[in-house]
Protein backbone atom coordinates (compact mmCIF):
# COMPACT_ATOMS: atom_id res chain seq x y z
CA UNK A 1 0.00 0.00 0.00
CA UNK A 2 2.76 2.22 0.80
CA UNK A 3 4.44 1.47 -2.70
CA UNK A 4 1.42 1.98 -4.24
CA UNK A 5 0.77 5.52 -2.13
CA UNK A 6 4.56 6.70 -3.58
CA UNK A 7 3.90 6.09 -6.94
CA UNK A 8 0.19 8.09 -7.09
CA UNK A 9 2.48 10.86 -4.83
CA UNK A 10 5.15 10.86 -7.96
CA UNK A 11 2.62 10.62 -10.50
CA UNK A 12 0.48 13.93 -9.24
CA UNK A 13 3.89 16.04 -8.80
CA UNK A 14 4.91 14.96 -12.42
CA UNK A 15 1.45 16.01 -13.96
CA UNK A 16 1.02 18.68 -12.06
CA UNK A 17 4.67 20.71 -12.17
CA UNK A 18 5.80 20.67 -15.82
CA UNK A 19 7.28 24.13 -14.92
CA UNK A 20 10.72 24.30 -13.53
CA UNK A 21 11.42 21.95 -10.74
CA UNK A 22 14.23 21.41 -9.58
CA UNK A 23 15.75 17.23 -9.49
CA UNK A 24 17.41 17.35 -6.25
CA UNK A 25 16.88 17.56 -2.72
CA UNK A 26 19.67 19.37 -1.75
CA UNK A 27 21.68 19.20 1.47
CA UNK A 28 22.20 23.23 1.85
CA UNK A 29 25.57 24.63 1.72
CA UNK A 30 27.96 27.59 0.66
CA UNK A 31 29.20 26.11 -2.35
CA UNK A 32 25.25 24.25 -3.23
CA UNK A 33 24.25 25.69 -7.19
CA UNK A 34 21.28 24.05 -8.38
CA UNK A 35 20.33 23.78 -12.18
CA UNK A 36 16.59 24.87 -12.52
CA UNK A 37 16.45 24.55 -16.22
CA UNK A 38 14.23 27.13 -18.36
CA UNK A 39 11.29 29.03 -16.65
CA UNK A 40 8.80 31.52 -18.16
CA UNK A 41 7.36 35.09 -16.86
CA UNK A 42 4.05 35.20 -15.29
CA UNK A 43 5.10 31.49 -13.73
CA UNK A 44 4.84 30.39 -10.58
CA UNK A 45 8.30 27.92 -9.93
CA UNK A 46 8.83 25.40 -7.09
CA UNK A 47 11.79 24.22 -5.37
CA UNK A 48 12.52 21.47 -4.27
CA UNK A 49 14.02 21.54 -0.57
CA UNK A 50 14.57 19.81 2.42
CA UNK A 51 12.60 20.25 5.81
CA UNK A 52 11.02 24.44 4.71
CA UNK A 53 11.07 25.83 8.29
CA UNK A 54 10.19 29.05 7.56
CA UNK A 55 7.26 30.64 5.80
CA UNK A 56 8.69 32.56 3.63
CA UNK A 57 12.10 33.57 2.22
CA UNK A 58 14.05 36.48 0.80
CA UNK A 59 15.45 35.64 -2.66
CA UNK A 60 17.64 37.96 -5.18
CA UNK A 61 16.49 36.72 -8.62
CA UNK A 62 19.06 38.51 -11.23
CA UNK A 63 19.51 41.73 -9.69
CA UNK A 64 15.50 41.55 -8.15
CA UNK A 65 14.77 40.85 -4.93
CA UNK A 66 11.88 38.71 -4.85
CA UNK A 67 9.95 36.61 -2.08
CA UNK A 68 9.95 32.87 -1.58
CA UNK A 69 6.78 30.88 0.26
CA UNK A 70 6.35 27.56 1.84
CA UNK A 71 3.66 25.67 -0.47
CA UNK A 72 4.44 22.03 1.75
CA UNK A 73 6.99 20.79 4.47
CA UNK A 74 9.84 20.22 1.47
CA UNK A 75 9.11 22.49 -1.12
CA UNK A 76 9.37 26.36 -1.94
CA UNK A 77 7.68 28.19 -4.64
CA UNK A 78 7.76 32.18 -5.96
CA UNK A 79 6.12 34.03 -9.30
CA UNK A 80 8.61 35.21 -12.08
CA UNK A 81 7.17 39.13 -12.86
CA UNK A 82 5.89 39.18 -16.20
CA UNK A 83 8.48 42.18 -17.04
CA UNK A 84 11.46 40.00 -15.95
CA UNK A 85 14.37 40.00 -18.51
CA UNK A 86 15.01 37.05 -20.68
CA UNK A 87 17.87 35.64 -20.34
CA UNK A 88 20.55 33.49 -18.10
CA UNK A 89 19.79 34.64 -14.25
CA UNK A 90 20.96 33.00 -10.51
CA UNK A 91 18.51 32.65 -8.03
CA UNK A 92 19.80 32.93 -4.27
CA UNK A 93 18.39 32.48 -1.36
CA UNK A 94 20.63 33.83 1.34
CA UNK A 95 18.34 32.14 4.54
CA UNK A 96 19.30 28.50 3.26
CA UNK A 97 22.98 29.35 3.43
CA UNK A 98 22.80 31.13 0.13
CA UNK A 99 21.67 28.31 -2.06
CA UNK A 100 22.17 29.29 -5.63
CA UNK A 101 19.50 27.95 -8.43
CA UNK A 102 20.78 28.72 -11.75
CA UNK A 103 17.66 29.76 -14.18
CA UNK A 104 17.08 30.53 -18.29
CA UNK A 105 14.14 32.77 -18.15
CA UNK A 106 12.02 32.85 -21.18
CA UNK A 107 9.11 35.49 -22.48
CA UNK A 108 5.45 33.64 -22.03
CA UNK A 109 4.09 34.52 -25.44
CA UNK A 110 0.37 34.08 -26.42
CA UNK A 111 0.29 31.83 -29.49
CA UNK A 112 -3.48 32.43 -29.96
CA UNK A 113 -5.30 35.05 -29.05
CA UNK A 114 -6.91 36.16 -25.86
CA UNK A 115 -9.98 34.33 -25.92
CA UNK A 116 -8.80 31.56 -27.82
CA UNK A 117 -5.93 30.99 -24.98
CA UNK A 118 -8.44 31.15 -21.96
CA UNK A 119 -10.96 29.13 -23.72
CA UNK A 120 -9.96 25.82 -22.69
CA UNK A 121 -10.50 26.82 -19.22
CA UNK A 122 -13.72 27.95 -19.30
CA UNK A 123 -14.34 24.71 -21.02
CA UNK A 124 -12.90 22.65 -18.03
CA UNK A 125 -14.12 24.83 -15.33
CA UNK A 126 -17.81 23.82 -16.65
CA UNK A 127 -17.43 20.28 -17.07
CA UNK A 128 -15.92 20.28 -13.61
CA UNK A 129 -18.91 22.22 -12.52
CA UNK A 130 -21.96 19.60 -13.62
CA UNK A 131 -19.32 16.97 -11.69
CA UNK A 132 -19.63 19.04 -8.78
CA UNK A 133 -23.25 19.41 -9.00
CA UNK A 134 -24.11 15.85 -9.74
CA UNK A 135 -21.99 14.63 -6.90
CA UNK A 136 -23.40 17.05 -4.43
CA UNK A 137 -20.03 18.46 -3.67
CA UNK A 138 -19.71 21.61 -1.79
CA UNK A 139 -21.54 24.44 -2.58
CA UNK A 140 -18.11 27.01 -2.47
CA UNK A 141 -16.66 25.40 -5.44
CA UNK A 142 -19.49 26.01 -7.87
CA UNK A 143 -20.21 29.33 -6.38
CA UNK A 144 -16.53 30.27 -7.44
CA UNK A 145 -17.17 28.61 -10.85
CA UNK A 146 -20.46 30.54 -11.46
CA UNK A 147 -18.74 34.40 -10.10
CA UNK A 148 -15.61 33.80 -12.15
CA UNK A 149 -17.77 33.16 -15.33
CA UNK A 150 -20.12 35.91 -14.58
CA UNK A 151 -17.09 38.21 -14.22
CA UNK A 152 -15.03 37.70 -16.70
CA UNK A 153 -17.31 39.49 -19.55
CA UNK A 154 -16.82 42.57 -17.14
CA UNK A 155 -13.26 42.72 -17.16
CA UNK A 156 -10.78 45.53 -19.86
CA UNK A 157 -9.00 44.17 -22.98
CA UNK A 158 -5.75 44.75 -20.79
CA UNK A 159 -6.84 42.84 -17.80
CA UNK A 160 -8.14 39.92 -20.16
CA UNK A 161 -4.62 39.49 -21.71
CA UNK A 162 -3.10 39.52 -18.36
CA UNK A 163 -5.25 36.69 -17.52
CA UNK A 164 -4.71 35.03 -20.27
CA UNK A 165 -0.68 35.24 -20.05
CA UNK A 166 -0.63 34.17 -16.48
CA UNK A 167 -2.69 30.58 -17.86
CA UNK A 168 -0.71 30.21 -20.44
CA UNK A 169 2.31 30.04 -18.44
CA UNK A 170 0.73 28.19 -15.57
CA UNK A 171 -1.70 25.95 -17.81
CA UNK A 172 -0.13 22.34 -16.50
CA UNK A 173 -0.83 23.71 -12.68
CA UNK A 174 -4.37 24.93 -12.86
CA UNK A 175 -5.46 22.00 -15.32
CA UNK A 176 -4.11 19.53 -13.05
CA UNK A 177 -5.99 20.86 -10.12
CA UNK A 178 -9.19 21.04 -12.24
CA UNK A 179 -8.61 17.91 -13.56
CA UNK A 180 -8.12 16.87 -10.02
CA UNK A 181 -8.00 12.97 -8.78
CA UNK A 182 -10.00 10.14 -10.86
CA UNK A 183 -10.19 8.77 -7.54
CA UNK A 184 -11.93 11.47 -6.31
CA UNK A 185 -15.39 9.13 -4.67
CA UNK A 186 -13.68 5.77 -4.20
CA UNK A 187 -14.78 4.20 -1.38
CA UNK A 188 -11.85 2.43 -0.13
CA UNK A 189 -10.49 4.23 3.21
CA UNK A 190 -6.76 3.53 2.08
CA UNK A 191 -7.16 5.33 -1.52
CA UNK A 192 -9.34 8.03 0.47
CA UNK A 193 -6.15 8.47 2.90
CA UNK A 194 -3.46 7.78 -0.62
CA UNK A 195 -6.23 10.94 -2.32
CA UNK A 196 -6.20 13.03 0.54
CA UNK A 197 -2.29 13.16 1.32
CA UNK A 198 -2.14 13.91 -2.67
CA UNK A 199 -4.48 16.20 -3.34
CA UNK A 200 -3.48 18.28 -0.07
CA UNK A 201 0.19 18.32 -1.72
CA UNK A 202 -1.27 20.10 -5.01
CA UNK A 203 -4.19 22.21 -3.63
CA UNK A 204 -0.72 23.91 -1.45
CA UNK A 205 0.73 25.19 -4.00
CA UNK A 206 -2.41 27.27 -5.48
CA UNK A 207 -3.66 28.06 -1.78
CA UNK A 208 -0.28 29.79 -1.30
CA UNK A 209 -0.18 31.51 -4.61
CA UNK A 210 -4.08 32.27 -4.46
CA UNK A 211 -3.37 34.81 -1.32
CA UNK A 212 0.05 36.14 -2.98
CA UNK A 213 -1.57 37.04 -6.20
CA UNK A 214 -3.79 39.73 -4.41
CA UNK A 215 -0.49 41.92 -3.14
CA UNK A 216 1.02 41.82 -6.71
CA UNK A 217 -0.08 44.32 -9.34
CA UNK A 218 0.15 41.97 -12.50
CA UNK A 219 -1.52 38.47 -11.07
CA UNK A 220 -4.65 40.73 -8.95
CA UNK A 221 -6.33 39.48 -11.90
CA UNK A 222 -5.27 36.27 -11.90
CA UNK A 223 -6.66 35.69 -8.15
CA UNK A 224 -10.25 34.60 -9.61
CA UNK A 225 -8.93 32.16 -12.05
CA UNK A 226 -6.40 30.62 -8.79
CA UNK A 227 -9.62 30.81 -6.37
CA UNK A 228 -11.22 29.14 -8.87
CA UNK A 229 -9.24 26.21 -9.52
CA UNK A 230 -8.03 26.33 -5.86
CA UNK A 231 -12.01 26.00 -5.06
CA UNK A 232 -12.38 23.37 -7.56
CA UNK A 233 -9.59 20.92 -5.77
CA UNK A 234 -10.57 21.77 -2.32
CA UNK A 235 -13.84 20.26 -2.92
CA UNK A 236 -12.17 16.67 -4.20
CA UNK A 237 -9.84 17.57 -0.99
CA UNK A 238 -12.90 17.76 1.22
CA UNK A 239 -14.28 14.51 0.09
CA UNK A 240 -11.12 12.97 0.38
CA UNK A 241 -10.13 14.35 3.74
CA UNK A 242 -13.37 15.51 6.07
CA UNK A 243 -14.80 12.08 5.63
CA UNK A 244 -11.37 10.22 6.46
CA UNK A 245 -11.92 12.78 10.41
CA UNK A 246 -15.38 10.65 10.80
CA UNK A 247 -14.46 6.98 9.91
CA UNK A 248 -14.12 4.52 12.08
CA UNK A 249 -11.02 3.06 11.64
CA UNK A 250 -9.19 2.42 14.86
CA UNK A 251 -9.60 -0.94 16.24
CA UNK A 252 -10.55 -0.79 20.00
CA UNK A 253 -11.22 -4.39 20.97
CA UNK A 254 -12.14 -7.43 19.53
CA UNK A 255 -14.31 -9.75 21.81
CA UNK A 256 -14.68 -13.67 21.35
CA UNK A 257 -17.76 -14.85 23.37
CA UNK A 258 -17.65 -12.75 26.55
CA UNK A 259 -13.75 -12.28 26.31
CA UNK A 260 -12.72 -9.11 25.55
CA UNK A 261 -9.21 -7.99 24.23
CA UNK A 262 -8.82 -4.19 24.29
CA UNK A 263 -6.74 -3.45 21.06
CA UNK A 264 -6.13 0.01 22.40
CA UNK A 265 -4.15 -0.85 25.83
CA UNK A 266 -3.32 -4.10 24.45
CA UNK A 267 -4.66 -6.09 27.64
CA UNK A 268 -7.23 -8.67 27.84
CA UNK A 269 -10.62 -7.26 30.17
CA UNK A 270 -11.16 -10.52 32.70
CA UNK A 271 -14.23 -9.16 34.22
CA UNK A 272 -17.03 -11.47 33.83
CA UNK A 273 -15.39 -14.09 31.38
CA UNK A 274 -15.34 -17.67 30.40
CA UNK A 275 -13.32 -19.54 28.79
CA UNK A 276 -14.10 -20.88 25.44
CA UNK A 277 -14.83 -24.66 25.74
CA UNK A 278 -13.53 -27.04 22.49
CA UNK A 279 -14.07 -31.00 22.24
CA UNK A 280 -11.42 -32.81 21.14
CA UNK A 281 -11.62 -32.81 17.16
CA UNK A 282 -15.19 -31.28 17.37
CA UNK A 283 -15.81 -27.94 15.44
CA UNK A 284 -17.48 -25.69 16.69
CA UNK A 285 -18.69 -21.10 16.17
CA UNK A 286 -17.23 -18.92 17.83
CA UNK A 287 -18.99 -15.03 17.68
CA UNK A 288 -16.71 -12.24 17.48
CA UNK A 289 -17.38 -8.66 17.57
CA UNK A 290 -15.11 -5.54 16.35
CA UNK A 291 -15.22 -2.13 17.43
CA UNK A 292 -13.51 1.07 15.90
CA UNK A 293 -13.72 4.70 16.76
CA UNK A 294 -12.76 7.76 14.98
CA UNK A 295 -9.25 9.10 15.22
CA UNK A 296 -8.57 11.20 17.73
CA UNK A 297 -5.86 14.40 18.10
CA UNK A 298 -3.75 11.93 20.45
CA UNK A 299 -3.54 9.95 17.74
CA UNK A 300 -1.42 12.87 15.37
CA UNK A 301 1.89 10.56 16.65
CA UNK A 302 0.60 7.09 15.29
CA UNK A 303 3.09 4.83 14.43
CA UNK A 304 0.49 4.40 11.37
CA UNK A 305 1.73 5.97 8.06
CA UNK A 306 -1.55 6.34 6.91
CA UNK A 307 -2.92 8.23 9.80
CA UNK A 308 -0.03 10.10 11.23
CA UNK A 309 0.57 11.21 7.59
CA UNK A 310 -2.88 12.28 7.64
CA UNK A 311 -2.66 14.73 10.76
CA UNK A 312 1.02 15.94 9.25
CA UNK A 313 -0.36 16.64 5.74
CA UNK A 314 -4.18 18.23 7.46
CA UNK A 315 -2.42 20.72 9.48
CA UNK A 316 -0.40 21.63 6.69
CA UNK A 317 -3.08 21.49 4.50
CA UNK A 318 -5.32 23.81 7.20
CA UNK A 319 -2.23 26.72 7.31
CA UNK A 320 -0.78 26.71 3.51
CA UNK A 321 -4.15 26.56 2.45
CA UNK A 322 -7.54 27.47 4.18
CA UNK A 323 -5.91 30.31 6.05
CA UNK A 324 -4.83 31.59 2.79
CA UNK A 325 -7.76 30.57 0.56
CA UNK A 326 -9.92 32.29 2.93
CA UNK A 327 -7.51 35.59 2.68
CA UNK A 328 -8.07 35.13 -0.62
CA UNK A 329 -11.99 35.16 -0.29
CA UNK A 330 -12.15 38.18 1.83
CA UNK A 331 -10.32 39.93 -1.04
CA UNK A 332 -12.65 38.87 -3.99
CA UNK A 333 -15.55 39.33 -1.26
CA UNK A 334 -14.32 42.69 -1.05
CA UNK A 335 -12.90 44.24 -5.07
CA UNK A 336 -15.68 42.15 -6.55
CA UNK A 337 -18.57 42.11 -3.91
CA UNK A 338 -20.68 42.15 -7.47
CA UNK A 339 -19.99 38.67 -8.37
CA UNK A 340 -18.24 37.16 -5.10
CA UNK A 341 -19.95 36.83 -1.91
CA UNK A 342 -18.22 33.29 -0.29
CA UNK A 343 -18.42 31.95 2.63
CA UNK A 344 -14.99 31.10 4.34
CA UNK A 345 -13.64 27.33 4.82
CA UNK A 346 -13.32 25.81 7.65
CA UNK A 347 -10.12 23.66 8.86
CA UNK A 348 -10.02 19.95 8.36
CA UNK A 349 -10.01 18.52 12.15
CA UNK A 350 -10.59 15.49 14.21
CA UNK A 351 -13.34 15.39 16.99
CA UNK A 352 -11.82 14.93 20.72
CA UNK A 353 -14.79 13.16 21.33
CA UNK A 354 -14.78 9.08 19.07
CA UNK A 355 -17.54 7.33 17.44
CA UNK A 356 -17.44 4.33 17.80
CA UNK A 357 -19.07 1.46 16.09
CA UNK A 358 -19.60 -2.09 17.22
CA UNK A 359 -19.98 -4.81 14.19
CA UNK A 360 -20.00 -8.70 13.34
CA UNK A 361 -16.87 -9.98 12.08
CA UNK A 362 -17.20 -9.97 8.30
CA UNK A 363 -15.40 -12.08 6.07
CA UNK A 364 -12.62 -9.57 5.19
CA UNK A 365 -12.45 -8.36 9.10
CA UNK A 366 -11.76 -12.63 9.07
CA UNK A 367 -8.84 -12.71 6.34
CA UNK A 368 -6.86 -10.05 8.79
CA UNK A 369 -6.73 -12.41 11.17
CA UNK A 370 -4.41 -14.82 11.79
CA UNK A 371 -5.11 -17.77 14.49
CA UNK A 372 -2.64 -20.52 16.44
CA UNK A 373 -2.91 -22.35 19.87
CA UNK A 374 -0.07 -21.94 22.57
CA UNK A 375 -0.09 -25.18 23.44
CA UNK A 376 1.83 -28.29 21.79
CA UNK A 377 -0.53 -30.94 22.78
CA UNK A 378 -3.51 -29.28 20.55
CA UNK A 379 -3.48 -28.92 16.72
CA UNK A 380 -5.31 -26.37 15.21
CA UNK A 381 -6.96 -28.83 12.48
CA UNK A 382 -9.16 -26.40 10.94
CA UNK A 383 -10.24 -22.69 11.15
CA UNK A 384 -12.60 -20.43 8.72
CA UNK A 385 -14.81 -17.43 8.71
CA UNK A 386 -18.52 -18.62 9.62
CA UNK A 387 -21.65 -15.83 9.79
CA UNK A 388 -20.54 -13.16 12.33
CA UNK A 389 -17.39 -15.36 13.74
CA UNK A 390 -15.27 -17.85 13.07
CA UNK A 391 -15.66 -21.93 13.06
CA UNK A 392 -12.50 -23.59 14.62
CA UNK A 393 -11.56 -27.54 15.31
CA UNK A 394 -9.03 -28.07 17.79
CA UNK A 395 -7.79 -31.60 18.47
CA UNK A 396 -5.73 -33.12 21.00
CA UNK A 397 -2.11 -34.53 20.01
CA UNK A 398 -1.82 -37.19 22.68
CA UNK A 399 -4.18 -37.74 24.88
CA UNK A 400 -1.71 -39.99 26.89
CA UNK A 401 0.65 -37.04 28.07
CA UNK A 402 -2.25 -34.92 29.94
CA UNK A 403 -2.66 -34.91 33.16
CA UNK A 404 -6.73 -34.82 33.72
CA UNK A 405 -9.54 -34.44 31.11
CA UNK A 406 -8.81 -31.29 29.51
CA UNK A 407 -5.79 -29.11 28.47
CA UNK A 408 -5.80 -25.51 28.50
CA UNK A 409 -4.42 -23.09 26.48
CA UNK A 410 -5.07 -19.62 24.75
CA UNK A 411 -6.29 -19.03 20.93
CA UNK A 412 -3.64 -16.36 20.19
CA UNK A 413 -4.45 -14.03 16.66
CA UNK A 414 -2.61 -10.90 14.97
CA UNK A 415 -4.83 -8.48 13.61
CA UNK A 416 -3.14 -6.71 10.88
CA UNK A 417 -5.35 -3.86 8.34
CA UNK A 418 -4.33 -0.39 6.86
CA UNK A 419 -4.36 1.23 9.82
CA UNK A 420 -4.02 -1.53 12.82
CA UNK A 421 -1.75 -3.56 13.81
CA UNK A 422 -1.55 -6.29 17.22
CA UNK A 423 -1.83 -9.30 18.73
CA UNK A 424 -3.64 -10.88 21.82
CA UNK A 425 -5.03 -14.12 22.99
CA UNK A 426 -8.51 -15.75 23.98
CA UNK A 427 -8.72 -18.39 26.68
CA UNK A 428 -9.61 -21.98 25.81
CA UNK A 429 -10.22 -25.44 27.08
CA UNK A 430 -10.14 -28.34 25.18
CA UNK A 431 -11.68 -31.96 26.02
CA UNK A 432 -10.41 -35.58 25.91
CA UNK A 433 -14.16 -36.57 24.45
CA UNK A 434 -13.83 -37.72 20.55
CA UNK A 435 -16.28 -40.10 18.63
CA UNK A 436 -13.02 -41.77 16.54
CA UNK A 437 -12.92 -45.42 17.52
CA UNK A 438 -15.97 -45.71 19.85
CA UNK A 439 -19.38 -47.45 18.96
CA UNK A 440 -22.75 -46.74 20.10
CA UNK A 441 -26.10 -48.10 19.69
CA UNK A 442 -28.74 -46.44 17.89
CA UNK A 443 -32.78 -47.11 18.18
CA UNK A 444 -35.69 -45.33 17.57
CA UNK A 445 -37.85 -43.71 20.34
CA UNK A 446 -41.41 -44.98 20.24
CA UNK A 447 -44.08 -45.65 22.87
CA UNK A 448 -41.62 -43.92 25.78
CA UNK A 449 -38.75 -46.90 25.59
CA UNK A 450 -35.96 -47.61 23.29
CA UNK A 451 -36.07 -50.23 20.59
CA UNK A 452 -32.78 -51.04 19.87
CA UNK A 453 -32.01 -51.20 16.40
CA UNK A 454 -28.43 -51.67 15.17
CA UNK A 455 -24.70 -50.22 16.63
CA UNK A 456 -22.58 -47.64 14.54
CA UNK A 457 -18.63 -47.34 14.68
CA UNK A 458 -17.27 -44.07 14.12
CA UNK A 459 -13.60 -44.42 12.11
CA UNK A 460 -10.97 -42.20 11.88
CA UNK A 461 -11.20 -41.98 8.42
CA UNK A 462 -14.69 -39.84 8.62
CA UNK A 463 -17.07 -42.64 8.03
CA UNK A 464 -19.31 -44.88 10.30
CA UNK A 465 -19.41 -48.57 9.99
CA UNK A 466 -22.67 -50.56 11.20
CA UNK A 467 -23.16 -54.43 10.69
CA UNK A 468 -26.48 -54.16 8.47
CA UNK A 469 -23.65 -52.15 5.28
CA UNK A 470 -23.04 -55.52 4.81
CA UNK A 471 -26.33 -56.50 3.14
CA UNK A 472 -26.11 -53.98 0.34
CA UNK A 473 -24.24 -54.22 -2.91
CA UNK A 474 -22.59 -50.85 -2.54
CA UNK A 475 -22.24 -48.30 -1.02
CA UNK A 476 -22.54 -45.24 -2.35
CA UNK A 477 -21.77 -42.01 -0.15
CA UNK A 478 -20.44 -42.61 3.79
CA UNK A 479 -19.08 -40.05 6.08
CA UNK A 480 -20.33 -37.89 9.23
CA UNK A 481 -19.35 -34.46 10.88
CA UNK A 482 -19.19 -32.52 14.07
CA UNK A 483 -20.00 -28.86 14.63
CA UNK A 484 -21.18 -26.63 17.38
CA UNK A 485 -22.15 -30.27 19.84
CA UNK A 486 -24.08 -31.12 16.09
CA UNK A 487 -23.63 -34.54 14.82
CA UNK A 488 -24.32 -35.60 11.07
CA UNK A 489 -24.05 -39.16 9.59
CA UNK A 490 -24.73 -39.92 6.08
CA UNK A 491 -24.94 -43.32 4.54
CA UNK A 492 -26.10 -44.01 1.03
CA UNK A 493 -25.81 -47.62 -0.57
CA UNK A 494 -27.59 -49.15 -3.24
CA UNK A 495 -28.87 -52.82 -4.15
CA UNK A 496 -30.56 -54.92 -7.27
CA UNK A 497 -34.17 -55.31 -6.83
CA UNK A 498 -36.87 -56.03 -8.71
CA UNK A 499 -40.85 -55.35 -8.35
CA UNK A 500 -43.51 -56.93 -10.45
CA UNK A 501 -45.41 -54.81 -12.87
CA UNK A 502 -48.99 -55.23 -13.40
CA UNK A 503 -48.79 -53.50 -16.97
CA UNK A 504 -46.32 -55.70 -18.57
CA UNK A 505 -47.63 -58.73 -16.19
CA UNK A 506 -43.51 -59.62 -15.27
CA UNK A 507 -41.28 -58.03 -13.00
CA UNK A 508 -38.53 -55.21 -14.09
CA UNK A 509 -35.04 -55.22 -12.21
CA UNK A 510 -33.64 -51.99 -10.97
CA UNK A 511 -30.66 -50.59 -8.91
CA UNK A 512 -32.60 -49.63 -5.45
CA UNK A 513 -30.66 -46.16 -3.72
CA UNK A 514 -31.22 -45.77 -0.16
CA UNK A 515 -30.19 -42.58 1.98
CA UNK A 516 -30.12 -42.40 5.81
CA UNK A 517 -29.34 -39.25 6.98
CA UNK A 518 -29.12 -38.94 11.26
CA UNK A 519 -29.20 -35.25 12.15
CA UNK A 520 -28.12 -35.46 16.38
CA UNK A 521 -27.36 -32.85 19.08
CA UNK A 522 -25.25 -33.62 22.04
CA UNK A 523 -26.85 -34.57 25.26
CA UNK A 524 -23.54 -35.95 26.98
CA UNK A 525 -20.67 -37.56 26.60
CA UNK A 526 -22.79 -40.60 26.28
CA UNK A 527 -25.57 -39.79 24.78
CA UNK A 528 -26.84 -38.07 21.01
CA UNK A 529 -30.13 -37.56 20.62
CA UNK A 530 -32.24 -36.29 17.29
CA UNK A 531 -33.87 -37.68 13.73
CA UNK A 532 -32.91 -40.28 11.10
CA UNK A 533 -34.40 -39.43 7.74
CA UNK A 534 -34.57 -41.90 5.14
CA UNK A 535 -35.61 -41.74 2.02
CA UNK A 536 -35.25 -43.32 -1.43
CA UNK A 537 -35.83 -41.25 -5.16
CA UNK A 538 -38.89 -43.00 -7.46
CA UNK A 539 -37.66 -45.05 -10.18
CA UNK A 540 -39.27 -45.04 -13.80
CA UNK A 541 -38.32 -47.95 -16.24
CA UNK A 542 -37.25 -46.86 -19.73
CA UNK A 543 -38.24 -49.15 -21.84
CA UNK A 544 -42.04 -49.69 -20.12
CA UNK A 545 -42.83 -46.17 -18.51
CA UNK A 546 -45.87 -47.89 -16.67
CA UNK A 547 -43.75 -49.53 -14.56
CA UNK A 548 -42.19 -47.26 -12.01
CA UNK A 549 -42.12 -47.06 -8.33
CA UNK A 550 -42.82 -44.16 -6.22
CA UNK A 551 -40.17 -41.92 -4.30
CA UNK A 552 -40.07 -42.42 -0.25
CA UNK A 553 -38.88 -40.32 2.70
CA UNK A 554 -40.11 -40.43 6.33
CA UNK A 555 -38.24 -39.18 9.67
CA UNK A 556 -38.43 -40.72 13.17
CA UNK A 557 -37.02 -39.98 16.25
CA UNK A 558 -33.66 -41.54 17.06
CA UNK A 559 -30.84 -41.73 20.09
CA UNK A 560 -27.59 -42.66 20.23
CA UNK A 561 -26.43 -44.31 23.36
CA UNK A 562 -22.63 -45.16 23.86
CA UNK A 563 -21.52 -48.95 24.23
Amino acid sequence: MKKIKNILFVLIIAMAFACSKDDSNPETDNNQILEGGTIYTAQIVEIDIESVTSETYQGILGDTTIELRKTTENTLAFFVEPDFIAGSTTLTIEGLDNLKVNYTIEETVLTQNVEETIQPYFDQILIERQALFLANADEKAIQLIDSFIDLYPTLDEQQKENLSIFYEANKNLIDAAINGDANRFNSNLASQFTSCEASIYLTGILGVFTTISTSLPFTQIATPILAVSTGILLAETYENCSSLSSATIKNTFVQAEDQIFNSGDFERNSANESVINFSSDDARDISIQIQNRTMLPGDSNDSNNFISTYFSATSSFNALVIQKMNAAINYLNTEWSIFFNIEPYQEITVSEMPTTETTSMTSDDYNNFTFSVSNSNLNLESISFSDGGINAKIKIVDESAMNGEFETATLDFTYQDDFNSFSGSFDIKVSIFSLVGTTWKFCFVSDGFCEEVDTITFLSDGTVSTPGLQSFDEVVENYYVTNNNFLEIKVTVSSEEYSYCDAIEDYIYFTEIESDTFTLQKVSDTEYSGTLTSSEPAYTNPNYPECSTPAYSDSESIIFLKL
